[in-house]
């Protein structure tokens, strides 16, 4: 069909505009509202059902990703739209299964390959991810105020996680951490350095100053609260069970 269609069509390739009620294959132009489209090659307003979506409308998007290239897309969707894969800025009122570029707040995606700003709900995500959102998997940094379950990088501050392999800075709840967590956080399982101002249970690693723990595998310096430490332990700790490897006979 090389030329416009209203309504009620049903089309295999449309090369023009698009209105609304039609069932098409590839359409190469614009697609306004109540289509259902397999493949778009143009502007894709509301209330659309579309598999790809490749727009042409220039938004410049360079997302910078942890051990990840550049993604370099420049295409923009709007509201109340369907997709599996978005080459493109989505907005806000989107289910979309790939998204290749930024989404702002309001969406539900599967996998995003770029930034995350606020109120999304995601479940894998190549990128940074701001506040407010429900993520599985991010490889990437968090900042505040995200509840994650597994994240591959850095943690700042207000963020309820599982399993972090990356540095926890403060005011975080976290499950198992696989690197250094400084202050005023709560952990289940940390491996690796542990500064002052924390609660933690089992930690495998060094513990500085001003720390509650209860099962510590490392080097215990002075003013912490711990129940067990099988190790070094220095002056200023209080100590319930302390396991020295000098000491031939058990505590009791």
């Amino acid at each position: 069909m090389h030329g416009q269609v209203t309504s009620g069509k049903h089309c295999t390739t449309v090369h023009c505009q698009v209105t609304s009620g039609n069932h098409c294959t590839s359409v190469h132009c614009h697609v306004s509202s109540g289509n259902h489209s397999t493949t778009v090659h143009g502007q894709v307003t509301s209330g659309n059902h579309s598999t790809t979506v490749m727009e042409t409308i220039v938004i410049l998007c360079i997302v910078r990703l942890l051990r990840e290239p550049l993604f370099n897309y420049a295409l923009s969707g709007y509201s109340g739209n369907h997709c599996s894969t978005m080459h493109g800025q989505v907005t806000s009122g989107k289910h979309c299964t790939t998204v290749h570029c930024q989404v702002t707040s309001g969406n539900h995606c599967t996998t995003v390959h770029g930034k995350f700003i606020s109120g999304n709900h995601c479940t894998t995500v190549h990128g940074q991810v701001t506040s407010g959102n429900h993520c599985t998997t991010v490889h990437c940094q968090v900042s505040s105020g995200n509840h994650c379950t597994t994240v591959h990088g850095h943690v700042t501050s207000g963020n309820h996680c599982t399993t972090v392999h990356g540095q926890v800075t403060s005011g975080n709840h976290c499950t198992t951490v696989h690197c250094h967590v400084t202050s005023g956080n709560h952990c289940t399982t940390v491996h690796g350095q542990v500064y002052p101002g924390n609660h933690c249970t089992t930690v495998h690693g060094q513990i500085t100053s001003g720390n509650h723990c209860t099962s510590v595998h490392g080097q215990v310096t002075s003013g912490n609260n711990c129940t067990t430490v099988p190790g070094q332990n220095t002056s200023g700790t209080i100590v319930l069970l302390c396991m020295v490897g000098f000491l031939r006979e058990p505590l009791y």
